[in-house]
């Protein structure tokens, strides 16, 4: 392990530079999104959004296999300076994903025009289209999960690149042959081949400066890594990766596309607040504590504890500002605002829900993930099915909401349950002591410092 690591300092750098192109991402984000939502009618928008469930389909083929086994795997080999075992996980890895990944764009290319006699020719050219993103998007899931596992943030910038490309795209587009679902679909496919690139530099950067010259072990690490977890790897897999991504089109079976667009449109939302709450460098840098179980109940302890009362207030402040927003920005959208409030639930669930996934995953706790699988794409599905009739569109917010707890509540079990020395001290959520002093202190001096630094560089 590196002599200059600090959790605490690697911390406030990964959510100061995640945090600040989340926001850049957004922005830019919210803008194509502002366009696409103004020029599409709400059943060219759910129709949209349909079609992007194909290629999340298809990348869940790959993207999802092993990638958090990997991440924790690499992250530990790195940490220890075991690089030859580090180079030959990441070679593995990258060969089975990619290989996927271009076998099934070839699949999703070949079979566009095989269901040509039974939809319309802009289905066919809409799925031609993004079949080409599959392999940019692959290659960009492998080189992020070397990024983390380096605790290298520079990269952070890859999406805010994509979506940069895609306004510019966009804008030619709109102003040469107009606006349409195949001019955005061109210009989504060019976003990602830019955050690609991107990506590209920033990776052979980085595997130069690690893994070059390193005479990488000859055992096959992927084969024992799925030996011991394949079954519960590939039930998981085939569970949540592939079978949730059918929720849209449960959807738009029994409502209609113009449903899939108003529940599109405000569970995106609800994914932007969630994308910038400050939790995901917590999960980069677990694995590096791992041994220490009086370490870990403390980082878990003060994790959950700030995460939780962080949800509650963006859940908060969103509830009050966020339907006035779509009334006064995208007023065709209000009848998502139900939806939206009742997702809001989700925003605070997922400050638990967050910190408990990315132990698990770091324990390589399978079975217990697994569930969350189960109740995606199992669970889910059926209660569609019973809440769609009833409740309408809004029987889709009370199915999300509802497994969303479900699951968080599982998650919790499982973890107390298999590592009870991370049982949470409910009490000391509702008080301030000297080590939250002390933390807030010692974070608004690394903050400072961290952006002193920055500053004196430009």
């Amino acid at each position: 392990m590196e002599n200059n690591y600090s959790f605490s300092k690697k911390f406030v750098e990964g959510e100061a530079v995640s945090n600040f192109w989340n926001l850049a991402y957004y922005g830019i984000t919210s803008l194509n999104s502002f366009v696409i939502i103004y020029f599409l009618s709400v059943y060219e928008f759910g129709f949209y959004q349909l079609i992007l469930s194909v290629v999340a389909i298809a990348e869940s083929l790959t993207a999802g296999l092993m990638d958090d086994l990997v991440f924790t795997d690499l992250s530990r080999y790195l940490g220890e300076k075991k690089h030859s075992f580090a180079k030959k996980l990441l070679k593995e890895y990258a060969i089975i994903k990619i290989g996927l990944a271009i076998i099934l764009t070839v699949v999703l290319f070949g079979g566009a025009s095989l269901i040509s006699d039974y939809y319309s020719q802009d289905v066919v050219s809409f799925l031609k289209i993004v079949s080409f993103v599959l392999v940019f998007r692959v290659a960009l899931s492998t080189m992020n999960t070397f990024f983390r596992s380096n605790i290298y943030f520079s990269a952070a910038a890859a999406p805010f690149v994509g979506e940069a490309f895609k306004f510019a795209a966009i804008f030619v587009l709109l102003f040469s042959v107009g606006l349409s679902i195949t001019s955005i679909l061109i210009a989504y496919v060019i976003g990602h081949f830019s955050a690609f690139v991107f990506s590209a530099s920033h990776f052979l950067k980085i595997y130069r400066r690690t893994l070059v010259g390193v005479i990488a072990v000859k055992e096959p690490l992927m084969k024992a890594l799925f030996k011991v977890h394949g079954f519960w790897i590939v039930a998981r897999y085939v569970l949540s990766r592939v079978a949730n991504n059918i929720r849209p089109w449960i959807i738009n079976f029994l409502i209609g596309t113009e449903a899939v667009g108003l529940f599109s449109f405000a569970r995106s939302i609800v994914a932007i607040i969630m994308r910038l709450m400050p939790l995901g460098t917590f999960g980069t840098l677990l694995p590096r504590e791992l041994g220490d179980e009086r370490r870990l109940n403390y980082l878990f302890n003060r994790m959950m504890k700030y995460s939780l009362w962080l949800g509650l207030i963006v859940a908060l402040v969103s509830f009050i500002v966020i339907p006035l927003a779509i009334q006064l920005v995208f007023p065709k959208y209000a009848p998502a605002i139900p939806l939206f409030l009742i997702m809001i639930g989700v925003i605070f669930l997922y400050s638990i829900y967050k910190i408990c996934r990315i132990t698990l995953v770091i324990f390589k706790e399978q079975k217990a993930l697994f569930f969350r699988s189960f109740d995606n794409s199992i669970t889910a599905p059926l209660m569609l099915f019973i809440l769609l009739p009833i409740f309408g569109i809004v029987g889709a917010a009370l199915e999300w909401l509802i497994t969303y707890a479900i699951t968080t509540m599982l998650f919790y079990y499982f973890l107390i349950k298999n590592h009870p020395y991370l049982r949470l001290e409910w009490k000391s959520f509702f008080t301030v002591d000297k080590q939250d002093r002390a933390l807030s202190v010692r974070v608004y001096r690394l903050i400072k410092d961290f952006l002193k630094t920055k500053l004196r560089r430009l």
